[in-house]
């Protein structure tokens, strides 16, 4: 399976507003890249409400001009076939422009490797969401959904 996935850790009462204003978001553009993946989730025990689908780790295939160039997955980590990665967790998010969309966000790099084009990223933003978001429910503990998603992610430095 090809996909991208970007696991989002507790979101409430964060927002912002992305999409439209990349073109002002701090920091050069280094890449933009479309995923295409899947977000994976578990169906898991709450203290509050029951069962509920939770994330478990994306998977993601990276595609610049046609091209797959990188994939993304558990971190969230992304890596280019320049040998170039970075980790990253999330700043802010939006709602979704959709109740089954994932949100529209910014995030930190937390960690740099390699010499490649993302060396000297410092940010990712994650625009143009389209599915990734589970149903409000499961039934079988320990259950998988894998939940088709596509993004556009601009690393900045």
């Amino acid at each position: 399976m090809t996909g991208i996935i970007i696991a989002i850790t507790s979101m409430a009462g964060v927002s912002a507003t992305f999409g439209q204003e990349a073109d002002h978001a701090p920091g050069k553009p280094l890449l933009e890249v479309r995923a295409v993946g899947a977000q994976i989730y578990q169906c898991k025990e709450t203290d509050s409400d029951g069962l509920k689908w939770m994330l478990r780790e994306p998977i993601a295939t990276l595609v610049d001009g046609g091209r797959t160039i990188g994939t993304h997955s558990r971190g969230p980590t992304w890596k280019i076939e320049d040998g170039s990665s970075v980790e990253g967790r999330v700043l802010s998010a939006s709602t979704g422009h959709s109740t089954g969309n994932i949100p529209e966000s910014h995030l930190a790099i937390t960690r740099n490797n390699g010499r490649g084009r993302l060396a000297k990223a410092t940010m990712i933003e994650r625009i143009n969401t389209n599915g990734g978001m589970p149903p409000s429910s499961c039934s079988v503990a320990g259950a998988l959904l894998a939940v088709p998603y596509t993004a556009t992610y601009i690393f900045r430095q």
